[in-house]
């Protein structure tokens, strides 16, 4: 993984943000969709993290804490990536403006969870910042909408049994 050295601290931080809102937008994704396979890329790299490390070291002989790095933020990206391939076109035209709002909050989650994960280098010029001390103050709250939108956007497009068997009578 390459480290952003030299690069300003707020440009990575707008690059992590922008990418997922952009790939979400583009690819016409949900963006519930891509949240929820965020937080599942979370768990992913929280409880099985260490023991692909493990996995990894026994068969590197050039580990070190970039490797440890790329493995985390592997296992917190792939299910995103997989989800924007498979679900791709799931947003119609129509409502693409409603998921650009989800799409941005999704890429906020995304700069929460990648940052801890970056090389040291990078991390620490992030955590240096002041945009950072601001948007942490203000991370429950900007999780806890991104959480409530996702939800809402994923009840509001199912098709349910019941309405199916309203239409056949």
């Amino acid at each position: 993984m390459v480290e952003f050295i030299g690069m300003n601290p707020l440009i990575v931080m707008a690059i992590i943000v922008a990418v997922p809102t952009l790939a979400i937008t583009l690819l016409r994704a949900k963006a519930a969709l891509v949240f929820m396979a965020l937080c599942t890329g979370s768990v992913l790299s929280l409880l099985v993290g260490d023991a692909a490390q493990d996995m990894v070291q026994t068969f590197s002989s050039s580990y070190n804490t970039t490797t440890e790095s790329f493995i985390l933020l592997a296992l917190l990206l792939a299910p995103v990536l997989l989800t924007l391939l498979f679900l791709n076109r799931t947003v119609s035209g129509s409502k693409l403006l409603i998921n650009i709002f989800p799409a941005f909050l999704t890429g906020v989650t995304a700069l929460f969870l990648v940052v801890p994960l970056l090389p040291d280098g990078t991390k620490v010029g992030i955590y240096n910042t002041a945009t950072w001390d601001q948007l942490v103050q203000y991370q429950a709250i900007l999780i806890g909408v991104a959480v409530s939108f996702s939800l809402g956007q994923l009840w509001a497009g199912g098709n349910s049994a019941r309405h199916k068997k309203s239409k056949h009578k």
